[in-house]
């Protein structure tokens, strides 16, 4: 798929079962210690390797709430809807599996539902995500509704 394939679809363009992949992202590091500066979330797993090292992970492991973070950016650079979203509506999110530090992410993003909204400009778009670390393991999975705006 091209750039302009991805960038700036309206409500029309989301039909079911659209599939969209992003770019790989590796968290690093630097990504970690900023989040953990930003959010408050200080928790050791995340932030100090020698306590990680003792733990059931033996590293340290990304916050989850980054790693969705990341895919929210991902969405973004993917383009799928810039400059179309209306809300965010809702999330339905799961962890799965830890993601390390170095490790690289992928989201895949599923149309799934949509419906156009009475009285609205746009119509509710549902996806579908599943995350997967570069071994291909599922890290984190979920659904997205969005607001998008309408071509009319």
């Amino acid at each position: 798929m091209t750039d302009s394939e991805t960038k700036s679809l309206f409500f029309e363009d989301f039909s079911m079962g659209r599939l969209f992949t992003s770019d790989i992202r590796v968290i690093t590091a630097a990504d970690v210690d900023q989040f953990a500066e930003l959010s408050g979330d200080t928790n050791p797993i995340h932030v100090d390797s020698e306590f990680a090292r003792d733990s059931i992970y033996g590293e340290r492991i990304v916050h989850g709430l980054l790693t969705l973070s990341v895919v929210s950016g991902l969405a973004v650079e993917l383009g799928i809807a810039e400059r179309t979203t209306i809300a965010f509506k809702s999330l339905d999110w799961r962890f799965k599996k830890a993601v390390a530090v170095g490790d690289s992410i992928q989201a895949e993003f599923k149309v799934i539902d949509r419906r156009a909204i009475p009285g609205q400009a746009g119509g509710l778009v549902v996806f579908r995500i599943r995350v997967v670390n570069q071994e291909g393991a599922l890290a984190q999975t979920g659904r997205w509704s969005l607001v998008i705006k309408s071509r009319m």
